[in-house]
């Protein structure tokens, strides 16, 4: 009797230590790294305003700031517009750390369902308006549309909001996600 229960003892500490080998013999899963989303430098904000009336009046402003934070001021272009003109305005982002000067525009559109543009103002006679959209039809604003109205000055600012998983339907929330980029220009309307 003494011995068939050595024998069943055996078997039991045989059978845990089989079943412990086995296990971790196992391969463990591989779990890949998380997905980092590095944010992109932005040396430069261009934007053209098209006379949506007269193509071949254009005006243009930058906003440059090639050496970033803490170091020189940027050069920030007036935008001048022209009284009672509605103008189709794009936006190039670029950064001019790479030669050649990396197209930041485009990755931003290719994420454009994380990302929106938003525009305040303290002149009251500009208004702004989405021309372009995500691919769930939700604003973006590489593309818009401005219209000036009668003669004042003031600033225009652009901001570039980072918003995955937080970006909602239209208008959008200004609120949600990080802040990428957020310049202001002088802003004059006149005749």
């Amino acid at each position: 009797m003494n011995k068939l229960k050595n024998i069943k003892n055996w078997n039991y500490i045989t059978t845990v230590l089989l079943l412990a080998t086995i296990t971790a013999c196992r391969k463990q899963p591989v779990i890949p790294p998380a997905v980092v989303n590095e944010p992109e430098n932005i040396t430069t904000i261009k934007i053209e305003l098209n006379d949506s009336a007269n193509s071949a009046i254009l005006v243009t402003a930058q906003w440059r700031d090639v050496d970033g934070a803490g170091g020189n001021n940027p050069v920030i272009d007036p935008i001048n517009l022209k009284s009672n003109t509605t103008y189709n305005a794009t936006i190039t982002i670029l950064d001019e750390t790479k030669t050649p000067a990396k197209l930041v525009s485009n990755e931003i559109k290719e994420e454009g369902d994380e990302h929106q543009f938003f525009f305040k103002k303290t002149v009251a006679n500009v208004t702004f308006v989405y021309d372009d959209e995500d691919k769930k039809g939700n604003p973006l604003g590489l593309k818009s549309i401005w219209r000036a109205g009668a003669n004042s000055s003031g600033t225009a600012s652009i901001i570039l909001k980072h918003q995955p998983g937080v970006k909602v339907s239209k208008p959008g929330d200004i609120n949600a996600g990080e802040t990428d980029l957020e310049v202001t220009f002088p802003l004059t309307i006149n005749n």
